[in-house]
């Protein structure tokens, strides 16, 4: 892997990383500023076909990198 591509890859990552956590935190406060309206999105989110997907794509990168981490030591 060249050294453009590892930056790439590395710039997707981190850009991906910062969506997720604003879409993450803009569902989540929907838990304190409207529980009923949190709770029609939750119901809707857990209906998508494609959320197991995720979950374990989240998995198996969330394990990587432990394990890339822990052979730091």
């Amino acid at each position: 892997m060249t050294s453009l591509s590892r930056s790439l890859v590395l710039a997707g990552s981190g850009l991906a990383l910062v969506l997720f956590l604003v879409l993450h935190l803009g569902g989540a406060s929907l838990a304190l500023l409207d529980p009923l309206r949190f709770e029609v999105f939750s119901t809707w989110l857990h209906g998508r076909l494609w959320l197991p997907a995720v979950e374990a794509a989240l998995a198996l990168a969330d394990r990587k990198s432990t394990r890339l981490n822990s052979s730091h030591l």
